[in-house]
């Protein structure tokens, strides 16, 4: 079960060093911007799941394909997937133009639900799937 979400945003002064290129260190601070909201769609029910269970990242990776330094507006596409038979989140996402004609990096995270009590979730909570289901749904028929 898959959505796709597309987070728009301007790169800061501050994420540039002093050539004026974006840190590598930025790419990730993206994807992480662009994962949380990807999750607003889900608003409230997205809240109450997360007094329940923690989301934590258990694998992340970025593959750099070209510097970040001249574009003003840039989009990280996310896609948001369950693995089956596995109680993993798993995260792509691609960070290009505006356009989506160049392509600067591209990477993933892998998540696991983790209760209040601190033990890992051995199945995808019910509720999770339903949201994603909605949230695919939503977006398939662009009903935000």
């Amino acid at each position: 079960m898959q959505y796709r979400y597309k987070y728009y945003f301007k790169p800061r002064h501050s994420d540039m060093d002093n050539y004026g290129i974006a840190h590598h260190s930025k790419f990730f601070c993206w994807f992480e911007e662009a994962r949380y909201e990807s999750f607003t769609i889900f608003s409230e029910q997205f809240d109450d799941i997360t007094k329940k269970y923690k989301l934590l990242v258990t694998k992340l990776e970025c593959k750099y394909i070209q510097s970040v330094s001249d574009v003003k507006n840039m989009v990280v596409l996310v896609d948001v997937d369950l693995l089956l038979n596995k109680p993993i989140l798993h995260i792509q996402y691609r960070l290009m133009d505006e356009q989506e004609k160049r392509l600067f990096a591209k990477g993933y995270t892998e998540h696991v639900f983790v209760n209040r009590e601190g033990k890992m979730a051995m199945d995808i909570p019910a509720e999770v799937n339903l949201l994603i289901e909605e949230a695919r749904l939503k977006l398939k028929n662009k009903i935000l």
